[in-house]
């Protein structure tokens, strides 16, 4: 398996040349309202995993379709399906794929 790299970079003001750059998306949020990172992370077709918490990520994540949603704190099943995506170029590319429709659909 191919070793992959994470940076924290901090505040950023041109988060689209991110997204462009980026595999996989993880949201490891525990309270949302209306997750708009979601929804710009899904529209660039990046898989998202993403904590399940009260509201938000289930309104744009349909689990195993266009990214994982994971009960809330279950770090092995995060860090569980976050591998999945790094080892498995053809699943996250269906999922990225999903990704960009389930978007237009909120359009």
């Amino acid at each position: 398996m191919q070793k992959t790299q994470l940076y924290w970079k901090g505040y950023q003001s041109d988060t689209d040349n991110y997204y462009r750059r980026s595999r996989i998306f993880a949201f490891m949020s525990s309270s949302e309202g209306f997750p708009n990172v979601l929804g710009e992370a899904l529209s660039a077709g990046l898989p998202v995993v993403s904590y399940d918490c009260l509201a938000g990520p289930s309104d744009l994540i349909s689990d195993g379709d266009n990214g994982f949603l994971i009960p809330l704190f279950d770090r092995e099943l995060f860090k569980e399906k976050l591998t999945l995506l790094m080892a498995n170029d053809e699943l996250a590319s269906t999922i990225s794929q999903a990704a960009v429709l389930s978007v237009k659909n909120l359009m």
